[in-house]
C-alpha cells in the first residue's frame, strides 16, 4: 500500500497502514501481496508468512526492505535486497527470531524502497501472551432485573496485547445494593479467557453495584433492581 503517515508509530490495530496517497498508488511500479502481516500469538519462534513482491515496471529495479517500528525486538525478513527484472516476482519469509521475548505487542511496517511511486508500507503484528491485565471488558451485563433475581455477568481480562487472559484469577465483590456473588466460571471450553460471574441482586429495589478486580485493575457493574 502506498501512503501518508506521521513519525510517530501507533499501534496497527488502531491506525492500519495511513492515508491512500491516491496519485502514488497510480504510479507505483512496485506491488506486494499480501497487503499485511499477521504473526498472530507468538509462542516460541515457528510462525513464518511469506510476502511476494512484484516489480510492474519494465525495466530492472533494485528494492530495500527494513522496518519502522518503536520496538526493539522485530520480526526477521529473508531478504532485505532485492532485484527484480521487469515482471518479476520474488517471496521474503517473514518469522520471529527471538525466543522468549517479553509478553507484549510487537508491531510496525516493514517497508520497501526503490520502486517508483514511493515507498510501500506492509503493517506486521505479533503478541505474546503475558501478566499483568491490561483491562476488563464488560461483554454482557443485563441493566435491570427483579430484586433477588439471580443473573449473569460475563467479562474477559486481556493483557496489553489484548489476548485474552486465562489465568487472571478475578474476584467480583459487592459494593452496594445488597445483593451477592453466587459464583465466577471460566469459560473456557467455548471461549478461552472469558468469565461468568452469577449474581444475585438485593432483595430490595434499587441499583446493584458489584466490583470485577483482577491484579491492580477493576471494574464496576450496576444492575437496577426493579419490579
Amino acid at each position: 500500500e502506498i501512503s501518508t503517515f506521521s513519525q510517530a508509530i501507533s499501534g496497527q490495530l488502531k491506525s492500519g497502514a495511513g492515508t491512500m496517497n491516491l496519485s502514488a498508488a497510480l504510479s507505483a511500479t512496485t506491488a506486494v501481496s499480501p497487503v499485511s502481516v499477521s504473526l498472530g500469538e507468538l509462542r516460541g519462534t515457528g510462525t513464518v508468512k511469506t510476502l511476494t513482491v512484484t516489480n510492474l515496471a519494465k525495466d530492472t529495479v533494485n528494492l530495500t526492505l527494513s522496518f519502522a517500528t518503536k520496538d526493539t525486538l522485530r520480526p526477521r525478513l529473508s531478504s532485505t535486497a532485492l532485484t527484480l527484472g521487469a515482471n518479476q516476482s520474488q517471496n521474503v519469509s517473514v518469522d520471529w527470531p527471538t525466543a522468549g521475548a517479553p509478553p507484549g505487542p510487537y508491531q510496525g511496517f516493514i517497508e520497501i524502497a526503490g520502486g517508483a511511486g514511493g515507498t510501500v508500507r506492509v503493517p506486521y503484528w505479533a503478541a505474546i501472551r503475558g501478566t499483568p491485565v491490561s483491562s476488563v471488558s464488560l461483554l454482557s451485563s443485563p441493566s435491570s432485573g427483579r430484586p433477588g433475581a439471580l443473573v449473569s455477568v460475563v467479562f474477559r481480562t486481556v493483557d496489553a496485547a489484548g489476548l485474552s487472559l486465562r489465568d487472571s484469577n478475578p474476584d467480583v465483590s459487592v459494593v452496594s445494593g445488597g445483593g451477592s456473588l453466587n459464583n465466577i466460571l471460566p469459560a473456557d471450553s467455548f471461549y478461552p479467557g472469558i468469565f461468568v460471574a452469577r449474581v444475585r441482586l438485593g432483595a430490595v429495589a434499587g441499583t446493584n453495584i458489584f466490583k470485577i478486580t483482577t491484579g491492580n485493575l477493576s471494574r464496576e457493574v450496576r444492575i437496577t433492581g426493579s419490579r
